[in-house]
């Protein structure tokens, strides 16, 4: 993980929630990498009660709450009603695992699916065709 962040020199704490990055050398994906999972800021107090499980366990405090996961199959996440910030406007998320790219798209022609990762660029015509 250190390798992602490679080009930063330091990190200064200007107030709880500001944080200056200083870089070794310009860096324009920076704030992409700081949007994706490697960006992503782990509770402190999770690390230390969880240690080598923190994978396996969901913690956060987003507008959606975990509520299942079969590993290789699907995720489920809930609104979150006591989140901070504005609530999620849909009730459940369910995030399947989908290896087969062709069953990936039959499932948004036949709308089991709303949103599928990594559609092949072969396929977005006749994705885009069903779609009307």
């Amino acid at each position: 993980m250190s390798t992602v962040f490679s080009m930063v020199q330091e990190t200064k704490v200007i107030e709880d929630a500001t944080v200056h990055i200083v870089l070794k050398y310009p860096f324009a994906a920076l704030l992409s990498i700081l949007d994706s999972s490697e960006g992503n800021i782990i509770s402190p107090k999770a690390i230390k009660e969880l240690g080598k499980d923190l994978a396996k366990k969901a913690v956060g405090t987003g507008p959606y709450r975990f509520e299942s996961w079969v590993q290789g199959q699907e995720m489920v996440l809930i609104r979150n009603d006591s989140y901070w910030g504005n609530a999620g406007e849909i009730e459940k998320i369910i995030y399947k695992s989908v290896p087969e790219d062709l069953t990936r798209v039959a499932m948004v022609e036949s709308g089991e699916a709303q949103v599928a990762d990594q559609v092949p660029v072969t396929e977005l015509e006749r994705i885009g065709k069903s779609a009307m």
